[in-house]
């Protein structure tokens, strides 16, 4: 997590304004804006204050706590994830498995996006929208012209943008997910597929 962050501070050469922080009423209508604001916020603070992030892993996911997580509706993208499975689950059962989910998910995330850190340009074509659903494309250029290809699926929840998915070079991330761990529902039970996240996390 921590590499994909300080990472992070490679993928965009422009210039970064206060105009960023604006309340933003284009990031309510088009939420391409908004990813491009939680991107940018992130290399702003960790350019001011380099040495507070450098080597230091609970300072960085703290930052993803305050700067990411909340544009995350995890409890949405959990039941996109076990789709019929979900009634299997206990509230409690439901709960830590959100908790577990959303830390796989950023650490996930985060591994295949440290296969681009020599990623040196960001861009961005029209966003699909339908009702209250629309896909964000993002392209990160990479050496040799190369153009990695990024989509950010989202709801609109309470009127705001919410992230429930990403696909980086057409991998559905969600779909593998799902696949993953409802064959393991299936086959061996909630509380088993529970105890595999766990291990994964430690």
């Amino acid at each position: 997590m921590k590499r994909f962050l300080l990472s992070l501070i490679l993928l965009i050469p422009i210039v970064l304004s206060p105009a960023d922080d604006r309340d933003c009423y284009e990031c309510d209508n088009d939420p391409k804006f908004l990813i491009e604001r939680i991107v940018k916020n992130v290399i702003i603070t960790i350019r001011s204050n380099l040495e507070r992030y450098e080597n230091n892993d609970a300072e960085i996911y703290k930052l993803v706590k305050a700067r990411i997580v909340p544009h995350i509706d995890m409890r949405q993208m959990s039941k996109l994830i076990l789709g019929n499975n979900a009634t299997l689950f206990t509230q409690e059962q439901f709960v830590e498995f959100s908790y577990l989910f959303e830390n796989i998910t950023i650490r996930s995330y985060a591994r295949y996006i440290l296969a681009y850190k020599d990623s040196y340009s960001l861009n961005f074509d029209d966003t699909v929208m339908n009702n209250n659903t629309a896909v964000v494309y993002m392209k990160l250029k990479i050496a040799n012209d190369q153009v990695i290809h990024t989509e950010f699926a989202l709801y609109r929840k309470n009127s705001k943008w919410a992230i429930i998915n990403i696909a980086i070079e057409g991998i559905n991330y969600g779909l593998v997910y799902r696949n993953t761990y409802n064959d393991i529902i299936k086959n061996h039970g909630v509380d088993e597929l529970l105890m595999k996240l766990r291990e994964k996390l430690k």
